[in-house]
């Protein structure tokens, strides 16, 4: 008894906890039956530091003894030291009749005898800058998961996965890209940045240049659209290549088309080892580069070679004439050989192979051996762990640069595209070879990494204009954010590769790259300027005029420089060859905007500019039937356009 007198004079001494308001205890509030059974209890309070170590040593530890049990129990807080409940929240029925609600679960008494649904809704909470933003980011998660969920990717091309290492994959969003998050379309209801949907889209079964003559806004130009099959039926109707059994070369052919492969090509590719080269070629010399997978792969360089210098003579001189065309049939006559062999030298006289049928505007018969590559690359990939790391690294190689090549195909052809290399992931980018690390010397990849970095890029922005209901709404937030990557990976760019954007590179490097940036730049854009095309007056928003301007200067600087088709030295005149057709058919289509032709050059300067685009382009047409088409419709869209702006004046 003297205990229990103890304990109350220290329960009545302890001060009482001012209440506020109508406030009640967290553990007051009923549970749903259901719930009850899972409620955690609560945790005893501590101001310890919060380290695991820790926190599971104090657990362990019994109370001092100056605590007994029952003491502890005491101290618990009273009922009465808190206020009554709340008042029940009434339902929505209950709330507009104005009567007492009840507040049954899943039913009141009112609604269960009305029959109606009863909803109950909790007040509304004041949330503050930080509250909202986490919400929006929430909103966004669950719209990505929720995208992802209901649209899985159908095949390699519409989803691609891509390694972790690289320099896209760790870009920030757009600091101000938040502010997008949750916007909604205005015109169809749906989200804008949150929709991912783009991400499954299902390949695309037609080219750039065939897509814009289907838009209404180019029908003033195009009446009739043209169809998809088109340039694939063109290609498919040639005749085929004839193989000669034994041609005669010289020594001093192989020799120096071998030099120029490795001036001109050798920094794009960066497939061929210096370190085991001269035991290759020293072996083809051996066999008389007559047989085995060493002439092979000497000769299709020297091919290579001699198609980077032809430059023009490519459009005027019969392909089964010409030197080139000799080298490359004496070594595909190892075709069989090459499908039979594993390891990396096979996998590589098909890539090498495939690019010079690509640089002399066979896209069909480059897509077949492409192909055939990709599907050997796949199996000695999930065996890479095994080999060597010099045949590893020529394998991670070889693995970008067929995608690189596939890729320039799909923008000029409308091919069906094909399960993609299911290893994108864990295949890794180039990292050099092991002697190039321990000398601490060019490695070779200058162009390599950064043109990998751009294509994947250029990946994404593709995906994300595929969408069918794509809206401006839609489009800038995109836009933003990946033009801010895009920018990224220009500043990242080292000295020796850094080109300047507002004029003509100084060397072949250089220019590939600038030009691949411009097109990268406008297919991330273009979707804002063909929104423009059909609705003028979005060019009054300033953020929309300045991407549409940004757009047509990236269009308008992969076409004034056609000649360099004349030149050579290109990594695939095939895909400068469509970019240049497809850009001008967009800059025409945007002259006919008297807002968009406002933001172009001069009307003069773009009637010089179309008009050595087409010359150009019909030149070279002579060797590519899917070319010819596209010329014949330019041609016949510049007479519609100069009709047009005579009407106007």
């Amino acid at each position: 008894m003297e205990t229990d007198h103890n304990l109350n004079q220290l329960t009545d001494a302890r001060p009482r906890k001012r209440q506020r308001g109508n406030g009640t205890s967290p553990s007051d509030i009923p549970l749903h039956p259901d719930l009850q059974q899972h409620a955690p209890h609560p945790a005893p309070m501590s101001n310890a530091p919060q380290h695991p170590d820790y926190q599971q040593t104090m657990r362990q530890q019994p109370l001092p003894n100056e605590y007994p049990p029952d003491m502890r129990q005491q101290q618990q807080p009273d009922p009465t030291d808190y206020p009554r409940r709340r008042a029940m929240i009434a339902c929505e029925i209950c709330r507009g009749r104005k009567t007492r609600c009840d507040g049954a679960k899943p039913k009141c008494r009112l609604c269960a005898e009305l029959g109606a649904e009863c909803v109950y809704r909790e007040p509304g909470q004041k949330l503050d800058a930080g509250d909202k933003m986490i919400l929006e980011h929430l909103q966004r998660i669950e719209g990505l998961l929720q995208g992802n969920y209901h649209n899985p990717p159908t095949n390699g091309h519409s989803a691609r996965s891509y390694p972790p290492d690289s320099l896209t994959d760790r870009l920030p969003l757009d600091p101000e890209m938040q502010r997008y998050a949750s916007v909604p379309d205005r015109r169809n209801g749906t989200l804008g940045a949150n929709d991912q949907s783009h991400q499954s889209a299902p390949p695309k079964a037609h080219t750039l240049f065939v897509e814009m003559t289907q838009l209404p806004s180019f029908r003033q130009l195009i009446p009739n659209p043209l169809s998809n099959s088109t340039g694939l039926a063109s290609e498919s109707k040639r005749p085929r290549l004839t193989y000669l059994e034994k041609p005669d070369l010289e020594l001093n052919d192989i020799t120096s088309h071998v030099d120029a492969y490795f001036q001109i090509l050798h920094p794009y590719h960066a497939v061929v080892n210096s370190e085991t080269w001269q035991a290759v070629y020293a072996t083809a010399s051996l066999n008389g580069f007559a047989k085995g997978l060493e002439t092979s792969t000497v000769l299709l360089i020297a091919a290579l070679g001699w198609a980077a210098v032809s430059g023009n003579k490519l459009y005027s001189v019969k392909l089964e004439d010409s030197l080139g065309y000799q080298l490359f049939a004496q070594a595909w006559s190892s075709l069989p050989e090459m499908v039979a062999s594993t390891g990396a030298s096979a996998t590589q006289c098909l890539f090498l192979g495939s690019a010079f049928l690509l640089a002399v505007f066979r896209p069909l018969e480059a897509w077949y051996s492409l192909n055939l590559a990709a599907s050997k690359l796949q199996t000695e990939l999930s065996l890479r762990e095994e080999l060597a790391p010099t045949e590893a690294e020529i394998l991670k190689r070889l693995y970008w640069n067929v995608e690189q090549l596939r890729a320039d195909i799909a923008m000029g052809l409308p091919v069906q595209q094909l399960p993609e290399n299911p290893h994108p992931q864990t295949v890794g980018l180039p990292t050099g070879h092991s002697r190039d690390i321990e000398l601490g010397i060019e490695s070779g990849l200058s162009f390599l990494s950064p043109q990998i970095e751009l294509q994947r890029l250029s990946q994404r922005a593709s995906i994300s204009s595929s969408r069918p209901t794509v809206s401006l709404d839609g489009s800038l937030p995109l836009a933003r954010d990946l033009t801010y990557q895009l920018n990224l990976w220009y500043e990242h760019l080292p000295d020796t590769t850094r080109f300047q954007q507002d004029a003509p590179a100084s060397n072949p490097i250089l220019s590939e790259l600038r030009h691949g940036f411009f097109a990268c730049k406008a297919q991330i854009l273009r979707p804002i300027v063909l929104e423009v095309m059909q609705e003028g007056s979005l060019l009054l928003d300033h953020v929309t005029r300045e991407y549409c301007k940004q757009s047509l200067e990236a269009s308008v600087r992969q076409i004034e420089n056609s000649s360099a088709l004349y030149t050579g030295h290109l990594r695939s005149a095939w895909k400068h060859a469509n970019d240049t057709a497809a850009e001008t058919l967009f800059v025409m289509g945007a002259t006919l905007s008297s807002g968009l032709a406002a933001l172009l050059p001069p009307a003069e300067d773009m009637d010089r500019i179309i008009s050595h685009v087409i010359t150009t382009l019909e030149e070279v047409a002579t060797i590519s039937p899917c070319l010819g088409v596209k010329v014949a419709i330019l041609r016949s869209a510049e007479n519609e356009r100069k009709q047009f702006a005579s009407r106007q004046r």
